[in-house]
């Protein structure tokens, strides 16, 4: 089962979402390695203070899955002052448009459409992203996204369901982000005007971070593909990817 939430999260100024996927339980019997891979938000909000509580972590590798337009208007990791392996893996963000939704979709149901997509959009952009985290897992890592909820949240749903964290983990790990939607909403309006006219037209399901919505999603790549990881490995990850993921964070 999964730790208590503030255990998990970093307590930071400018990034809200900034948590550790570590702790969870694995299938094999092992548990999931604390304090090696990180999910965040926006990491080019980072303040003074909290590259300084950043340092500690020992991060040797960032992957920033924004657009190349959102990293020229907002930046990125200060490499300057904290020098990473930074990896620009420029990922659809497919919650830009809203979905067409059957007739008896819900709330959940929204953003597990738009993650849908997203699985068959950017398949190069997650195999990339994917196979660094795989590689590079022997060391702290940190990938992220603007609210570290819809591209950070597809990946890590890959990641954790490859090293065999139950479908209940993923789904309340995705869950988390609701913890800081507020303060996400906030930044959006006075930092990302265009991000929050996009969820203007959405209406409220745009910010919302449930756990039926990534259950919802697991459910249908369990009917698609029969497991996560035979759709990690549709997406061209290798199964040698895998194996060094586990063997990198299952103990």
């Amino acid at each position: 089962m999964a730790d208590a939430p503030p255990t998990r999260r970093l307590d930071l100024e400018g990034v809200f979402n900034f948590r550790d996927i570590g702790g969870y339980s694995a299938a094999s019997g092992g548990v999931i390695k604390r304090g090696r891979v990180f999910r965040a938000d926006g990491l080019n909000r980072l303040t003074a203070r909290d590259v300084e509580r950043v340092r500690g972590l020992n991060l040797r590798t960032v992957i920033d899955l924004r657009s190349a337009h959102e990293v020229e208007s907002h930046g990125k990791f200060p490499v300057e002052v904290h020098p990473v392996d930074f990896h620009h893996v420029p990922t659809g963000d497919v919650t830009r448009k809203r979905p067409e939704l059957p007739d008896i979709a819900d709330d959940a149901d929204v953003l597990r459409y738009s993650y849908l997509r997203m699985l068959e959009s950017s398949v190069d952009q997650l195999r990339t992203a994917f196979t660094l985290v795989a590689q590079q897992s022997t060391e702290p890592l940190v990938y992220h996204c603007t609210a570290g909820k819809d591209r950070t949240g597809v990946l890590t749903m890959l990641i954790l369901g490859c090293l065999g964290v139950s479908r209940h983990d993923i789904a309340s790990d995705y869950a988390l982000t609701a913890e800081t939607l507020e303060e996400s909403r906030a930044v959006l309006k006075t930092l990302y005007p265009e991000i929050a006219q996009v969820g203007n037209d959405w209406g409220h399901q745009y910010m919302m971070a449930s756990y039926d919505t990534m259950d919802r999603l697991i459910g249908d790549v369990l009917m698609k593909y029969g497991s996560v990881v035979d759709a990690t490995l549709s997406l061209g990850v290798t199964t040698e990817s895998i194996e060094s993921l586990r063997d990198n964070l299952v103990v």
